[in-house]
């Protein structure tokens, strides 16, 4: 349970609070104007506590939209998306729901730890890069219309930055040798060769 609990706060913490922290901060620039930091005045410290809460509410909702499993292309290339597209070339009834009970328990119990780590780390990774480059795009498009976008603005620049180093980190995680979409296919070629399949097909 505590080992579960620490990938948990280590995968939410890169992916949605580090974003979250991000944008707030970003945000409170183009609308407040530059913030020094000053923990020994009071009122600077209740500024800079709301600006964490204000992080992690960001991060919540990061969590609950989860955008970066609706891009199309992470959804067309999902071990259930593609299963249920076999199962429906092989004419077998269609259910969502078993497609994914049988695909999981299959994963849960079939997949080498080194391999659901591997996993892991890496849509870790992806959910990081998606996220601060959302949050990125939403500060680039609040500096448009605020008119505070511009080359000479070091806070521009470095939003500019993070939305391409964002770009390039969720597709080269995705489509990057030896990652997300070959270990996907990798998963999927071992469903497909398993007694779970076979269960599945007969359901």
């Amino acid at each position: 349970m505590v080992n579960t609990f620490n990938k948990f706060t280590t995968r939410e913490i890169l992916g949605l609070f580090i974003p979250g922290l991000y944008f707030t901060y970003m945000m409170s620039q183009e609308l407040l104007g530059d913030v020094s930091p000053d923990l020994g005045n009071s009122e600077d410290s209740f500024n800079y506590l709301l600006l964490f809460i204000i992080s992690i509410s960001v991060g919540c909702i990061l969590y609950i939209i989860d955008l970066p499993k609706r891009f199309w292309f992470f959804k067309e290339e999902l071990p259930t998306t593609i299963i249920k597209k076999k199962l429906i070339e092989g004419g077998e009834t269609i259910n969502e729901t078993n497609i994914k009970i049988f695909y999981y328990k299959f994963y849960d119990n079939e997949v080498s730890e080194r391999n659901k780590s591997i996993t892991d780390r890496q849509s870790t990774l992806y959910h990081f890069s998606a996220n601060i480059f959302l949050c990125g795009v939403l500060v680039l498009i609040t500096e448009i219309f605020s008119s505070r976008l511009s080359l000479d603005n070091i806070t521009s620049l470095i939003n500019l930055a993070v939305i391409i180093m964002g770009i390039t980190g969720v597709f080269g995680i995705f489509y990057g040798k030896g990652k997300m979409k070959s270990l996907f296919k990798r998963h999927i070629a071992e469903f497909l060769d398993s007694e779970y399949y076979t269960d599945l097909k007969n359901k």
